[in-house]
């Protein structure tokens, strides 16, 4: 098990505190993970665990998100720029100097706008299922339009089980069967109330993106998908790619919206190889 070397709350802005945590090397160059909507911060360091000895990995919950921020109160009206915004407060209370920026699905928005408005604050931008289409907006709309009146009518239960079939592979499915299923519910269910949830997928619905705006983002960017991603097949990622003027491609096999979770080894070694280490290195136990 790792511990933080770091944690604490950050303002951000009047009444808006974001707790954080920092782990792997204190004086590294930084790897900032940006939570998806339905996430909570520590899940993260699992996944990005071969940078620990030589990266310093930040991780943060987002306004209205993971148990610490519940004791703030409930900012309903949210807009994207107010998580942008937040981002960029975090980095410079931080002191974090040119971090890789890494979006996971819903926070990929989060992470392309911050690009847009700061890239000179960058490193590289990496955009893990991104959740944005070259074909407008229209399906990804319907789909959380769907989300929420299952929440609305059935609670978060009802709400995982919905998510967790469409994220995720038919073989990841079969493979992890009742116990991963039930590990996964009772975290979704822990960190996420019906509020929070709710907030959350009414920013979504109500945000309007561009994929166009991908034209305009000068930092080196890596769009990492699984073969079998329901928004995005890896011939729309191939469109998203070409309209950055400087992007890689990395695909992962037999994986659905969350290559992380899928196929760790074949996502970290797309990671590393993006952030200059071309081999896995020892990692801290």
């Amino acid at each position: 098990m790792r511990y933080p070397i770091e944690q604490g709350f950050v303002e951000v802005s009047p009444c808006i505190e974001l707790h954080y945590e920092v782990y792997g090397q204190k004086d590294g160059p930084s790897l900032v993970v940006v939570n998806d909507f339905f996430s909570s911060k520590h899940i993260w360091v699992r996944y990005f665990a071969p940078v620990l000895s030589r990266y310093k990995l930040v991780v943060y919950d987002l306004r209205n998100q993971g148990s610490y921020n519940k004791i703030q109160p409930l900012v309903n009206s949210m807009r994207l720029d107010d998580h942008v915004a937040d981002l960029a407060g975090l980095l410079a209370r931080l002191g974090l100097e040119q971090p890789t920026l890494v979006g996971l699905s819903t926070s990929t928005l989060i992470c392309k706008r911050f690009a847009l408005l700061h890239p000179e604050q960058l490193a590289g931008l990496v955009l893990v299922s991104p959740f944005f289409s070259p074909f407008g907006e229209a399906r990804k709309k319907l789909l959380l339009t769907g989300w929420l009146h299952t929440l609305n009518m059935a609670g978060p239960d009802a709400l995982f089980e919905q998510l967790y079939a469409q994220t995720l592979s038919c073989r990841t499915v079969q493979e992890g069967q009742e116990v991963a299923f039930l590990a996964q519910k009772a975290m979704f269910v822990n960190t996420s109330s019906v509020e929070q949830l709710r907030a959350f997928l009414a920013l979504a619905i109500g945000h309007t993106d561009n994929a166009e705006e991908l034209r305009k983002i000068t930092v080196r960017t890596l769009l990492l998908a699984g073969e079998q991603d329901f928004l995005n097949s890896p011939s729309s990622i191939g469109l998203l790619a070409r309209l950055l003027p400087d992007a890689e491609v990395a695909i992962i096999d037999f994986c659905n919206h969350m290559p992380y979770f899928e196929s760790k080894t074949l996502f970290e070694k797309a990671l590393l190889r993006f952030i200059g280490t071309t081999e896995p290195v020892a990692c801290p136990g």
